[in-house]
């Protein structure tokens, strides 16, 4: 299988879009990282955040994308099964987004058990004092239990290798990375404009069609 630029496209679309869930998660976090550093560094602080938080998107997508690698071994049967669980994935997102399945974030408990071990070590981090701190502090709330994440990593445990499956994942953490680093300079007017029920709903509705997009094209049906 060879990574398609629709992959990457649908992960970085997804991520735009996706945003609206990022926010509602990390952005609480982002934004006092921003508030805690003086004027000078808050820019530079919030960048390096990011750079952490992608980071671990690219470490999570190459290790499950070796793994699936091992365990596919070519299997076309397995990796179109991986999809189709990866587009619920991701429908059951959208409708979580639009507000109307709200149970799905029932889905993040799977990742509790390592967010309890990981969270600690997080608070010790802060306040931010360094540039080292604002890397490490992203780089563990990249691990944040998180149904769009996961949703995506399906995505990479078929890509052809930990490569291909750590460039779904950050292409994915940079369409994220617009409202993530404006909310943590403080812009909470987007907050406002993106918890607008219209908003929502539309959001819904494009992470939703690009899911059904990515499987037809992977199914070659487009």
């Amino acid at each position: 299988m060879v990574l398609s630029e629709a992959y990457l496209l649908s992960a970085l679309v997804a991520g735009i879009f996706g945003s609206l869930h990022c926010v509602a998660m990390c952005g609480g976090i982002a934004t006092a990282l921003g508030v805690s550093a003086s004027d000078a560094k808050s820019k530079q602080m919030s960048l390096l955040y990011q750079v952490g938080r992608i980071s671990s998107y690219a470490i999570a997508g190459a290790l499950v994308a070796f793994i699936g690698s091992q365990v596919i071994d070519n299997s076309k049967m397995i990796t179109m099964v991986l999809r189709v669980v990866s587009v619920v994935f991701m429908i059951g997102l959208g409708l979580y987004l639009a507000g109307w399945f709200p149970k799905f974030a029932h889905i993040e408990r799977i990742g509790l058990p390592i967010w309890r071990k990981i969270s600690p070590l997080s608070k010790k981090l802060l306040p931010i004092r360094s540039s080292w701190q604002a890397i490490a502090l992203g780089f563990l709330w990249g691990w944040l239990p998180c149904g769009l994440v996961y949703s995506i990593l399906l995505w990479s445990v078929s890509a052809p290798g930990p490569a291909s499956g750590a460039l779904i994942m950050v292409s994915f953490g940079l369409g994220t990375l617009p409202a993530m680093f404006l909310m943590a300079l403080g812009a909470n007017q987007l907050l406002v404009y993106i918890s607008q029920p219209v908003v929502r709903k539309i959001a819904g509705i494009i992470v939703m069609s690009l899911a059904i997009y990515s499987l037809a094209t992977f199914m070659g049906w487009l």
